[in-house]
């Protein structure tokens, strides 16, 4: 699955003008929280090129191990708050349903 759609549809929810500021805080937080989980795979994707090229790839079991660290702080981002409005929890909800999809760019280098 692509990061960059629902990093985008976060992002723009938190610029909604319609959204009272108590919504509109948690909607923040969680385009924050997102935008630094992607930013960690997009960071552990690099990394393992790099390990690739000095012919140093990391092991499935490690790659597995990396997965399950950022899958639980996805898992923690994407938590329903009683602050969120009802496109964040469909967002959230999105993200929950296909969550394993989210990493197999770190399973499969």
């Amino acid at each position: 699955m692509c990061w960059a759609h629902p990093n985008r549809k976060i992002r723009e929810l938190s610029e909604s003008k319609s959204l009272d500021e108590r919504k509109l805080k948690q909607v923040e937080k969680t385009s924050k929280d997102f935008s630094r989980v992607y930013k960690q795979v997009r960071e552990e994707i690099q990394e393992e090129e790099k390990r690739i090229q000095a012919n140093k790839a990391s092991t499935k079991e490690q790659r597995e191990k990396t997965k399950e660290k950022l899958k639980s702080k996805l898992e923690k981002v994407i938590k329903i708050h009683r602050d969120d409005p009802k496109k964040l929890v469909t967002y959230k909800n999105t993200i929950a349903k296909y969550i394993d999809k989210y990493f197999v760019c770190i399973l499969e280098p």
